[in-house]
Formats: structure tokens, C-alpha cells, sequence
């Protein structure tokens, strides 16, 4: 058998050219022109060399991933890389790999990719099926799509990006073993490296093919690419169990929603459409929310471009493309999970022991999750850099659904009643400087809804705040902000306000 390795070509997004040899582009800093640091050759090599090491490894894994087969080497025909534009902390590259049809097939019938792959078999091949498959051994099956695997090769040269990367990767990992909804990008290896004494790091996931940047915007000229399927109008297809009352939507002095797509361009998406992907957003952070330890994904911004959407027949799928960190949002009784974990899936069951709260603490913590969570989703910045801006407020219907779409399948483990344990005498952060408001605390022995299930004990104890309590509450939060900054200015600006709307919906479209 001929030990073929795979072809290797390098690209710059939006340049339609390949980069050969004599390319003047690769000769210019990878951190732009006039920067100092590697050059785009020596990224390109060293991209090269990090995905050829451990034969492989990295690919193979996400190659398995994808495409639930495992595929050799020699299965790899081409390997470009498209190095895009750089963010605020990584220089991503997007890797598209195609694979010969010689690849083996493992046949199961589901795949991670929107368009399913699958593969012809015959009776050589080892075929391994799942229970849920429903695909016989030996069965044919039809390729359906030999598009390239498609990954993202995040980099980090920056100190900032440097300082980030591996936190950063090792949290994913952690956090893909408990999402099975592909909330996340799944991550398959990562290496550090040294070029010229300067450090760059590495790690490979997988690209959210056809998903695209989003951003409120005030630009409504005539660039707006309105043509045909390009334009998204859903407002004929709003459950109307959210109660958003359209004919009172001034469109006319609300802002508008830009989909970024990759050659600059960008797709116009109308009010109220688009309030369906706040609703995900919303979902997937309440999804990852821990009610046990109260662990959060955060920091996070619309403006940093951190979810990203892709239109599709059944609505608007969401996904978010990072996780910079995950802590408490106050201490809790439980022990906090690490990601700094071995390889095996967690198991709930063996720590279930550990957990000592109450349901005061869950549901006191829970609530500033969900007050921070229905202001935060509202800011962005008009296209991406400009003034600060909010959602309309007629979103926040769409926020609390999503919210308790995701808390109806949380479980509370290993928790007493109220006064079934000593409290302590801190109401501290765990990092010590916000302070939770007295009247935060809610009297929940008597509470008839606190058998049936989380979501009704927490709409119940909801409902027994003010607008005044939940601005009280909101205004001693942005204590922990950082004082001089423009955007702690903003949210203090708004906080009022937000705080009515949010009531005002509490009261009469709770889901």
C-alpha cells in the first residue's frame, strides 16, 4: 500500500489566490502590518507541523467525531487552511479536510454535521452499529455529501490570547462531556510551541459551518443585502403564547439585526424575527448554569461576536463559540467541579454525597443568574464597535422562555430545606466583593409550589420581588463592575428601566 500524506495549501480569507512560495503575503506579521512577532509563513508552518504531530492525533479524533467513522491518514487528500480574521484573542484558521472515499465507515445513522454524512459498506468492512442506528451490518448507504470536514485552528500569539488558551481549552473539554446538544465547539488537542524564542499555542475544534456573526445595527441604507431568502422576516411565525403584541412595534425607531456573513456582506434580519435568538442564547447559557454549585459561563459579550446563529428551516440554531471561564456566582455548599478532570465522562451519581444546599441558596443564587442574564442579553454594540445598545425590551419574553426551557431539566441534588443546615454568616461573592441584598431572601417554608418542581418553586418565589427589590438587587451587582467603565455607566443608566420592563413581563408573560 502507498503511504500517501496528505496535500497541504495555504489560503488568506478573502484573497482569492493561493499563497505559493513567493507570496509577498507571507512574508507580512501575522499580527498585522507594522506589528512585530511571527510572520503568516512561519504561522502556516508551524499550523502545519502541529497538525501533522502524534501522526495526526488531533485530526483523526475530529475527523472520527464528525463523521462517526474512523479514517487513516492516507484517507487524507488535501488539507487547506484559510487563516481569517483575527479576533480579540485568538488568530482563528479554518481547516477544511477532504477525505478520499476509501475512509471506513463506523455506519452510525446520526452525525454531528447539518448535513449527515454516511458512506457506502461492503462485507470486508468492520462495521460497527449502535442500538439506535437502525443500520444493518453490510447494508449500503448513500454518501450524501463529500464536502471537506471543516475545524477551526484557534491560535494564540498575544499575551492576552496566551494567557487564555489553555484555561480556555481545558474548559471546553470539561464542558463537552455534559453537552450533548453541541451547544459548544468540541475540542480534539492542543500544543504550545517556540518560534524565534516567541510562544504560540494551538487547539483544534470544530467549525460551526454557515453560522454567522450578529450584531443590532442603525445602518439601514441601501448596502443592506435584501434580495430574496436573504432577507429574514419571521414575525408570521412567533408563538403567540409570548404575548408580543407586534403591531406595537414601531420598526421604524427600532434598531435592526445584521447577520455578518464571511465576505463582508450582510444579511438584514427585522424585529421582532430575530428576538429568537436571544430566547437560544439565553437556553444554552441557563443550560450550562450549574443549579448545584452555581457555576456560570462567563464573561461573555454580544459585542465579542461570542454566539453565532444560522437560519434554518425550523428557526433560527444558535451556538456559542467560546467559554473564557466558569465559576460560582456565590458560594455554595458544594465542593465547585474542576476541569481539570481525566478523561472518563462525569459521573453525578458519585458526588451527588458532596452536595450540602438548601433551597434558599439555590434559589437566591439562581435568581442572580437569571437577573444578570435578562440585562446582559439585552447589550451589544451597533455593529460589533460602536455606541453601547440594548435590545428592545420586547425581547425579555423571549429570554425568560429560554431560561425556563433549560431550567425544567435541571436536577437539584443532595438539597435540604430550609433550615435543615447552619447558614453562614457570609453573603459574599466567592470573590468577596459583591454583596447579595438583604431582601433577597425570601421565606420558602411555606411555599406550595416548592413540591411540584423547580419551575414552578422558582416562578413562585419570583413573583414575590418588586421592581423596586429586582433594581435594588441589579444596582448592588454593578458594585462588582469596574467603576470607571463605560459600559458599568451604561447598564447603571439603564438598570431602572430595565428593571420595570422586566416586572411588568414577570407578572403578566412569565412562561
Amino acid at each position: 500500500m502507498t503511504n500517501s500524506k496528505p496535500i497541504f495549501q495555504y489560503h488568506i480569507s478573502g484573497l482569492n489566490e493561493l499563497l505559493i512560495d513567493d507570496s509577498p503575503f507571507l512574508q507580512l506579521p501575522l499580527m498585522g502590518k507594522g506589528a512585530e512577532g511571527i510572520l503568516i509563513h512561519e504561522y502556516f508552518e508551524l499550523a502545519k507541523k502541529f497538525i501533522q504531530a502524534s501522526d495526526y492525533g488531533a485530526l483523526r479524533e475530529g475527523v472520527k467525531f464528525i463523521l462517526n467513522r474512523a479514517c487513516s491518514v492516507e484517507s487524507f487528500e488535501q488539507i487547506d487552511i484559510y487563516l481569517e480574521k483575527h479576533g480579540a484573542f485568538y488568530h482563528p484558521a479554518r481547516i477544511e479536510v477532504s477525505i478520499k472515499n476509501t475512509c471506513k465507515p463506523t455506519c452510525k445513522a446520526t452525525s454531528y454535521r447539518t448535513s449527515e454524512i454516511t458512506c457506502e459498506t461492503t462485507s470486508e468492512s468492520n462495521v460497527e452499529t449502535t442500538p439506535e442506528s437502525n443500520v444493518e451490518p453490510n447494508s449500503e448507504i448513500t454518501l450524501q455529501d463529500t464536502s471537506p470536514v471543516l475545524f477551526v485552528l484557534n491560535t494564540a500569539v498575544s499575551i492576552h490570547g496566551l494567557a487564555l488558551i489553555d484555561n480556555e481549552y481545558h474548559l471546553l473539554k470539561y464542558l463537552n462531556q455534559i453537552d450533548g446538544n453541541f451547544f459548544l465547539p468540541r475540542v480534539f488537542g492542543m500544543e504550545s510551541m517556540i518560534c524565534r524564542e516567541m510562544p504560540i499555542s494551538f487547539f483544534l475544534a470544530t467549525w460551526f459551518d454557515g453560522y454567522k456573526e450578529f450584531h443590532l445595527t442603525d445602518n439601514l441604507d441601501k448596502s443592506d443585502n435584501l434580495d430574496g431568502s436573504d432577507h429574514f422576516d419571521r414575525s408570521d411565525n412567533l408563538d403567540r403564547s409570548d404575548n408580543i403584541d407586534i403591531s406595537d412595534l414601531d420598526k421604524s425607531n427600532i434598531q435592526k439585526l445584521h447577520l455578518w456573513n464571511s465576505d463582508g456582506s450582510v444579511i438584514p434580519v427585522s424585529l421582532p424575527a430575530y428576538f429568537e435568538i436571544y430566547e437560544k442564547a439565553s437556553e444554552i447559557l441557563t443550560f450550562f448554569y450549574n443549579i448545584n454549585t452555581f457555576e456560570q459561563i462567563s464573561p461573555w459579550h454580544h459585542a465579542a461576536g461570542d454566539f453565532v446563529v444560522k437560519s434554518t428551516e425550523q428557526g433560527f440554531d444558535v451556538k456559542l463559540i467560546t467559554a473564557r471561564g466558569y465559576s460560582a456566582i456565590v458560594e455554595s455548599g458544594c465542593p465547585e467541579a474542576t476541569y481539570e478532570i481525566d478523561e472518563d465522562k462525569i459521573d453525578e451519581d458519585e458526588i451527588d454525597g458532596a452536595w450540602n444546599n438548601n433551597i434558599q441558596d439555590i434559589y437566591k443564587a439562581l435568581l442572580l443568574f437569571f437577573l444578570n442574564l435578562t440585562l446582559r442579553m439585552r447589550i451589544d454594540r451597533i455593529d460589533g464597535t460602536g455606541e453601547r445598545c440594548l435590545v428592545d425590551d420586547k425581547v425579555i419574553p423571549f429570554i425568560l422562555k429560554g431560561f425556563f426551557r433549560a431550567i425544567g431539566n435541571k436536577k437539584i441534588v443532595g438539597c435540604s430545606k430550609i433550615g435543615d443546615r447552619e447558614k453562614t454568616d457570609s453573603n459574599e461573592t466567592k470573590g468577596g466583593s459583591e454583596k447579595i441584598p438583604d431582601n433577597i431572601e425570601r421565606n420558602l417554608s411555606n411555599n406550595p409550589d416548592f413540591s411540584k418542581n423547580m419551575i414552578d418553586g422558582f416562578k413562585s418565589y419570583l413573583m414575590q420581588f418588586s421592581h423596586e427589590n429586582l433594581y435594588e438587587i441589579l444596582l448592588v451587582m454593578t458594585d462588582d463592575y469596574h467603576p470607571d467603565s463605560p459600559e458599568t455607566l451604561f447598564i447603571r443608566n439603564n438598570l431602572k428601566h430595565h428593571s420595570e420592563r422586566l416586572f411588568c413581563y414577570i407578572c403578566n408573560n412569565i412562561p
